[in-house]
């Protein structure tokens, strides 16, 4: 299974954290340089921001986009390939047991399924920091969503 974290180019303090965390592991990883806010809609171009309205009271922040186009461009990555992927953010805490856990879904990882559930947390968070900070997903469920996307 393959592990990539998202980052800002420029995070260098971030990704120096996760370095040090992953590597302590032994796992291998790569980062994938996010979009920023600024460039977040040159790169999701069926943003509907009344939808987003209707789901959150709110239009989304231009970093909010920006983090859901990075997340959807290594969703795109999976896609082509045959591989599962554990995405991680940048300002993910790895749990003591991660290593542990991760070993268990990456031995039982089905690309049927964008989703194991091993009972284990991927990571924790000291502030009331919300949204997705890690997640499996394999090729098949990722070429469903690029399906619909295209559309």
């Amino acid at each position: 299974m393959k592990i990539v974290v998202i980052s800002l180019k420029g995070s260098e303090r971030r990704r120096a954290n996760m370095r040090k965390q992953l590597s302590d592991s032994g796992l291998a990883f790569e980062f994938f340089d996010a979009v920023s806010g600024h460039d977040a809609l040159d790169h999701v171009h069926h943003y509907d921001d009344g939808e987003f309205i209707r789901n959150c009271g709110r239009s989304a922040t231009a970093n909010e986009i920006g983090c859901y186009a990075s997340h959807l461009a290594v969703w795109e990555q999976c896609a082509q390939g045959t591989e599962p992927f554990l995405i991680l953010e940048d300002d993910a805490r790895l749990d003591p047991g991660f290593v542990h856990g991760f070993g268990i879904v990456d031995r039982t990882a089905s690309t049927d399924c964008p989703c194991k559930h091993t009972g284990m947390r991927i990571g924790y968070w000291s502030s009331g920091t919300t949204g997705l900070h890690g997640g499996f997903v394999a090729d098949s469920p990722c070429k469903k969503v690029q399906k619909f996307i295209a559309a």
